[in-house]
This record gives structure tokens, sequence and C-alpha cells, in this order.
């Protein structure tokens, strides 16, 4: 089936598990996504996203920022003569929230235990969330 993420076309507490790789920060609305997510899965389901994220180390994060802002649609340009869409990937992955952000956002829709793994210092991330019983 293919669908919006923002207005999942199947029916509520339809499924166990959800997993979204790579495709959360592609949605116009991440709150809206995760409602949606929260809505086809059981009482008791999970969800498993991943996703890019930014490194909590400052340092580290002003040097990912650039390397993405400025390197990526150069590399972009050079390998594949595309500076446009690299351009779009890294700012796209700069404008995305935080790991801790998006755990606020998925507990604000209704998940509960939401655990995140960092990645690769921080730049992807892992969030599982937990649907409740109640």
């Amino acid at each position: 089936i293919q669908g919006d993420a923002q207005a999942i076309p199947l029916a509520s507490t339809s499924f166990d598990r959800v997993t979204m790789a790579f495709g959360l920060r592609n949605t116009t609305d991440i709150g809206q996504t995760l409602s949606e997510i929260l809505r086809v899965l059981k009482p008791g389901g999970k969800v498993g996203i991943l996703e890019f994220s930014h490194p909590t180390n400052k340092m580290m994060q002003s040097f990912y920022h650039q390397y993405l802002l400025n390197a990526l649609p150069l590399l972009g340009q050079l390998a594949v003569n595309d500076s446009d869409s690299y351009q779009y990937l890294a700012e796209s992955l700069v404008q995305h929230p935080p790991a801790i952000e998006l755990k606020r956002m998925m507990i604000k829709v209704g998940f509960n235990l939401v655990d995140i793994e960092p990645i690769l210092g921080g730049t992807v991330a892992i969030h599982i969330g937990l649907k409740s019983y109640v």
C-alpha cells in the first residue's frame, strides 16, 4: 500500500510494530505523522524510528553542520552533477529536531517509555516508543 504517513490509509490499532527509517524528516508535519503511527499501533505496540539527528558535543555539532551545508552539496555536484538535491538533504538534516526534542514530540502525542539510542556520535538516533495499554 502506498500512502501518506500523515494520513495512514489503514485502520486504527492494526499493528504490533511500526518502523520508519530516514523518512520522518521528509514529512511536513512530524507531530501529525507521529500521531498517525500511534493511531495504527495496537495497545502495547512499539514504534522504532531511525533518523538523522545532531551530535550532542557542541564542537562536533558545529563541524557536522558546516560539513553538511558546505561539503555535502559540493560532493553531490562533483559525484553526480546535482548540488541542489544534496543542498536540500543538508538543510533538511540541520532543520530536523535533535534526538531529545523528537523524544519530547513522541511523548507529547502519547507514546510512553520513549528511549533514544544515539549512533555515530549522535548524527543518527534510534527512537523506540511504546503505546500504552490504557
